[in-house]
């Protein structure tokens, strides 16, 4: 019943509970018992027979007791559909009636939850059933997902925690359990004296931030570096390094269970563990496997284990290792992030170097920005390398409000009090009546546009229950975006404005153009266009680019639905293109529908001023694009504009 009690979690074997409690021995191997009280100290006497105890712990049980489930009294006899009756008429249970007496048995009927394994089930025979937990899921993975997230208030490993993991799910006998246990405590203990943070500092030597940031010039005077992408890259940590870090570790506590040749194997398991990509993780096959047996010391002194026991041991120490002990130090001492450019490679940095680069960073940002309102909600920033210093993310849908936990839940609390649905609703009728009630031309255009979408007030806060920023305004996002609209003309397009707007437009025209998708750095939404065009007319200087990829812009064959069909190529394949003669060399690609999309005899010759007025104009887009991954003049890289993909092809974004 090892595994059984495993899985429920608090309880214990019968006969070892009352053999501590009661004093009484006896044998009940398939019976399961949770008490978390004290049993009291009760004489052992018998002068009750089993109906008589059952009829009277029944009688005096709680309502929520199995034990009572089904039953119903007439005069002075009850009678039930409850089969657990027949159950405590057993022969077992009569003998064990007879050992702990009458006053035990009506104590552990009515105070006690107990379970026993019939065949194959598990039966309850009395106490809550709400108090049993669901049976826990069996991890059998690492999870790297533990990288990304924030730094461990702790690295604190308990014994029980590790005697839980490890002994879980695993038929074993009780000598067996008794040495195994003794050695996973003596394991944590060393564990909890070794000096974590003394021995990062001694091994991973870390360069103050001041002085990564600042150097020294010809004159002797110290300027400040720029925050570029290759000052942030320099200060990452190899993936190796930190492997041999952690390596360093297991040495001074996993001695009493590894011999050298397991400490080998565990080394090339941790290299694993960090270089692998974002995306990827280990599982518990990947962890046990060329470990021998005959070099695992964890198992010395066992008799009579088999091998698949052993495995099974094996994965679940494996598995405890990595996830509540390896990926903990790594979280507590480094910073795991992503590249704005590369979404799978891991790049590991100090937290003191990168909450020293991230804060600096920060508050230059911010410098742009002024203080229109104060609230006490706010989003955490979070800052994602990229070539020329850092991109900064919220996510609004998370709440946050200033103080501790417990202003935390009153500021909820107070803010779903004063911001009830009917004040929210009457802002909302308030808003349809101001748009009803107008009677400009600008406002009866999207009055009869957005008529459709004014909802009751019943269906006008769907999200109001959800934490999120912007849960107040959800209902009315598509009025507010259609007036944003409206306001900034053509300034903003987003992609439906794809099959709304531009589909329309350049489906009757015959002349091909090319629109060439670009990112400006700190660029919003609302650009001078005399001034972008000027920008981008002296950028593209010379006649020759490059490009990787392309895509096309087109309705499927039921003409409902508007998509893009990209066209990748090879990374290391490059192809030229002629600014001038708006045409790749050497390509010659069809549609799907037989259309011709870039063809040497039929592509339109337009000229270089033509495509910076007519393409670069949002509406005025081609009937294909080029999507640019990577673009250069020969022997000239622009540094001011950088060509990257986006998902929404029409937008200049920053």
């Amino acid at each position: 019943m090892q595994k059984e009690a495993g899985i429920f979690h608090g309880f214990e074997r019968f006969d070892e509970f009352v053999m501590r409690n009661i004093g009484v021995e006896i044998f009940a191997e398939s019976i399961l018992i949770k008490y978390p009280g004290t049993v009291p100290n009760l004489p052992i006497s018998n002068h009750l027979s089993i109906p008589e105890i059952l009829s009277i712990s029944l009688e005096q049980s709680e309502n929520g007791n199995q034990l009572s489930q089904g039953y119903c009294k007439r005069k002075k006899q009850w009678n039930s559909i409850n089969t657990t009756r027949n159950i405590f008429r057993s022969e077992q249970w009569a003998r064990i009636f007879e050992r702990i007496g009458d006053e035990y048995s009506l104590f552990l009927l009515e105070h006690t939850c107990i379970i026993q394994k019939i065949g194959e089930n598990m039966v309850l025979l009395c106490g809550d059933i709400n108090s049993i937990p669901e049976k826990r899921k069996e991890q059998r993975y690492v999870q790297r997902e533990q990288l990304f997230r924030g730094r461990p208030s702790s690295l604190h490993i308990s014994v029980d925690e590790a005697l839980q993991a490890i002994m879980n799910d695993v038929e074993i006998s009780r000598d067996n359990s008794s040495i195994l246990a003794e050695k996973i405590k003596k394991m944590v203990r060393k564990y909890q004296e070794l000096p974590l943070k003394a021995i990062f500092k001694s091994f991973i030597i870390e360069k103050p931030f001041d002085s990564a940031s600042q150097h020294a010039d010809d004159d002797g005077k110290r300027s400040s570096k720029t925050n570029s992408g290759a000052s942030i890259i320099e200060d990452q940590i190899n993936p190796q390094t930190i492997a041999d870090f952690l390596f360093l570790i297991s040495k001074k506590f996993l001695r009493p269970i590894l011999s050298l040749k397991s400490f080998k194997t565990l080394k090339g398991k941790l290299v694993l563990l960090l270089k692998r990509n974002a995306f990827e993780t280990l599982n518990s096959e990947d962890l046990s496997n060329r470990f021998k047996m005959s070099n695992f010391k964890f198992f010395n002194h066992c008799k009579n284990l088999s091998n698949s026991t052993r495995i099974q041991v094996l994965k679940n120490l494996m598995l405890f290792l990595f996830n509540s002990v390896f990926l903990k130090i790594v979280g507590y001492f480094f910073y795991s992030t992503t590249t704005s450019s590369t979404k799978l490679k891991i790049y590991y940095f100090t937290r003191i170097s990168w909450n020293g680069r991230t804060d600096k960073f920060i508050r230059e940002y911010l410098k742009e920005f002024e203080c229109c309102e104060k609230t006490g909600n706010f989003a955490t920033l979070r800052c994602i390398p990229k070539e020329d210093g850092f991109r900064i993310i919220t996510n609004c849908s998370r709440l946050t409000s200033y103080g501790t936990k417990n202003h935390l839940k009153q500021t909820k609390q107070s803010t779903k009090s004063k911001l009830s649905i009917e004040k929210l609703s009457s802002r909302y009728r308030d808003l349809g009546e101001i748009l009803k009630d107008e009677s400009t031309a600008s406002t009866s255009k999207c009055r009869k546009r957005i008529a459709h979408r004014i909802v009751p007030n019943s269906q006008a806060f769907p999200r109001f229950n959800s934490n999120s920023i912007n849960s107040q305004i959800s209902s009315i996002v598509p009025i507010i975006r259609k007036i944003a609209s409206d306001a900034n003309g053509f300034s903003l397009l987003c992609h439906f404005d794809v099959g709304k707007r531009l589909f329309p437009f350049l489906k009757f025209r015959s002349n091909r153009m090319i629109l060439v998708k670009v990112d400006l750095s700190k660029c919003f939404d609302n650009i001078p266009h005399p001034s972008l065009m000027s920008f981008i007319s002296n950028m593209l200087r010379k006649d020759e680019y490059y490009f990787r990829e392309f895509g096309v812009i087109r309705e499927n064959k039921l003409g409902n639905k508007v998509e893009i069909k990209y066209l990748k190529h090879s990374p290391d394949v490059l192809y030229p293109m002629n600014m001038v003669e708006a045409q790749p060399e050497g390509l010659n690609y069809l549609r799907q529908d037989g259309m011709c999309i870039l063809k040497e005899n039929r592509t339109k010759v337009i000229s270089k001023t033509d495509v910076l007025k007519r393409s670069l104009v949002l509406l005025k887009a081609p009937p294909f694009f080029i999507k640019i991954d990577t673009t250069w003049a020969p022997g000239e890289y622009p540094r001011a504009v950088r060509f990257r993909p986006y998902c929404a092809p029409y937008t200049f974004q920053s």
